[in-house]
């Protein structure tokens, strides 16, 4: 039995490593705030080989990226109930059984996940994971003595960022459904 490695992807890597890599910040952050381990310290002070930076920069991949992965389940539990009501899904998956090859089947999946789907799951991924943010950024500004009107600035900014990204991956969604229709209606048409 041969074990195969799936080759890393570009489109796993927004979806997953990126929004996994601001989750691991808002992480650091809660320690150096709740803890008397001092994250920034430890990474600063240690030895700048190659070695020690390629296996620092290793970690931090490997640690973003399982986090990825847990936030996009989180994402996909939370949106569960609703992609389930949804009438498209549901037809492509009845519709998948009657593609007569593999490949047709993986040009159709190529399409809708390298251009519209990673970047969905990309913005939706991030959303969630700015929301720790919202409360350990006013704690953290408060503890380095920031004044209070730069903290309610950044916050409001912050929002408006996750409201972007929640917008972003509605109409990214918007556009995976509009393909997922159209390639419905010209399947329909052909077998008719």
């Amino acid at each position: 039995m041969e074990l195969k490695v799936p080759e890393l992807e570009y489109g796993h890597i927004i979806s997953h490593t990126f929004p996994g890599l601001f989750l691991l910040s808002e992480i650091v952050l809660a320690f150096s705030l709740f803890t008397p381990v001092n994250i920034f310290n430890t990474v600063c002070s240690i030895n700048y080989k190659i070695f020690n930076i390629l296996a620092l920069f290793i970690l931090i991949f490997i640690l973003s990226t399982m986090l990825g992965i847990i936030l996009d389940g989180v994402h996909h539990f939370i949106f569960e109930k609703w992609e389930a009501k949804n009438k498209t899904m549901q037809e492509l998956f009845e519709i998948y059984e009657y593609i007569s090859s593999i490949d047709q089947l993986q040009i159709i999946k190529q399409t809708i996940d390298k251009d519209y789907w990673y970047y969905y799951e990309c913005y939706a991924n991030i959303a969630i994971a700015m929301i720790p943010g919202i409360l350990l950024f006013p704690i953290w500004f408060y503890r380095l003595g920031i004044s209070l009107f730069f903290n309610i600035c950044f916050l409001l900014v912050y929002l408006f960022i996750i409201g972007i990204s929640i917008q972003q991956s509605l109409s990214t969604l918007d556009m995976v459904h509009a393909l997922e229709e159209a390639f419905l209606k010209n399947f329909k048409n052909l077998r008719s």
